[in-house]
């Protein structure tokens, strides 16, 4: 998957920005009342497999693949996957049920903090119309920047949306068109 196309959900945006280290990623990010959908595709970037494992908190089972395709480990909650002598990249995370209550993905011995679980398509149904059930917080997109080889990390906030059963999608240009790429009405 070409890194523009990543969504990136925050943390802290200190720990985003390296300011500290960042462990793992999950309902404490996006909301435990937003129930993710096992139907949701999950990347996690992996920088060094001697050193960095892979640990699962969550209801079912998380299928580790690593970027070749094959099948690393089949996780129940609270087991790790090791990754010494598979390559580096970003590794797919299938979760096999709806996650109704708390979950997490942890990336163990990070030689490199930041967020490292993305997805191009996040799909969420909280069961309810509440506000309690409402999301609040941020995902990020890593674009084009303008220039060769530069790029732009662009936050998306929500505060408060609530849609029961939606999904939150990005792309690396925006509208499709003539005017992909820049901002428009």
């Amino acid at each position: 998957m070409n890194s523009l196309q990543k969504i990136v959900p925050i943390v802290l945006v200190a720990a985003a920005l390296g300011g500290g280290p960042l462990l793992a990623e999950g309902s404490a990010q996006v909301g435990a009342q937003t129930r993710v959908q096992a139907s949701t595709v999950l990347l996690l970037d992996i920088l060094n497999t001697t050193l960095e494992s892979i640990t699962w908190t969550g209801q079912g089972t998380l299928a580790v693949r690593d970027p070749a395709n094959a099948l690393v480990s089949t996780l129940n909650s609270g087991q790790t996957a090791l990754l010494v002598g598979r390559p580096v990249g970003a590794y797919r995370v299938t979760m096999n049920t709806n996650q109704t209550a708390a979950w997490n993905i942890v990336v163990n011995n990070q030689t490199v903090a930041g967020g490292r679980l993305h997805s191009t398509s996040w799909n969420f149904f909280s069961n309810s119309f509440t506000q309690a059930s409402s999301v609040s917080t941020s995902f990020f997109a890593l674009v084009p920047g303008g220039a060769p080889n530069t790029d732009a990390l662009v936050e998306v906030r929500f505060a408060g949306l609530q849609g029961n059963q939606f999904s939150i999608v990005m792309n690396n240009k925006g509208v499709n068109g003539d005017n992909a790429g820049r901002s428009v009405p």
